[in-house]
């Protein structure tokens, strides 16, 4: 919560309830970790395909296409903004393969996952 500039005189009590306020709020969250996908079937259809394609979740399937697609836009490098990313189930595996999902982790497996070029 930011009061912009300070306006009042450094003893005005209104500004250090402020500045207390300031000083011990939680800082907000900078970005929601989960989005919601509001998709067409036919769109949805063509996912699922693809996901199915690579073995990979859809939920997995979406966070690697999508920090795929950033890097092509922002020129990065995929495999470098991956690290420290978790790993991933199969596709269609409810719990998932502790060990797959291990050897999954910093973007690996499932295939090539930079972009290229765009047509």
């Amino acid at each position: 919560m930011s009061t912009g500039p300070r306006t009042t005189k450094p003893d005005d009590p209104m500004q250090r309830l402020l500045d207390q306020l300031n000083a011990t709020a939680p800082a907000p969250r900078a970005m929601p970790r989960m989005v919601s996908i509001n998709w067409t079937i036919k769109a949805a259809r063509l996912v699922h395909a693809a996901a199915k394609e690579r073995g990979i979740s859809l939920s997995g399937f979406c966070r690697r296409a999508s920090v795929a697609m950033a890097c092509q836009v922002l020129g990065l490098d995929y495999y470098e903004q991956s690290v420290g990313e978790r790993g991933v189930r199969a596709y269609g595996e409810a719990g998932g393969d502790p060990k797959v999902i291990a050897e999954s982790k910093d973007g690996q497996g499932y295939g090539e996952w930079r972009i290229r070029e765009l047509g």
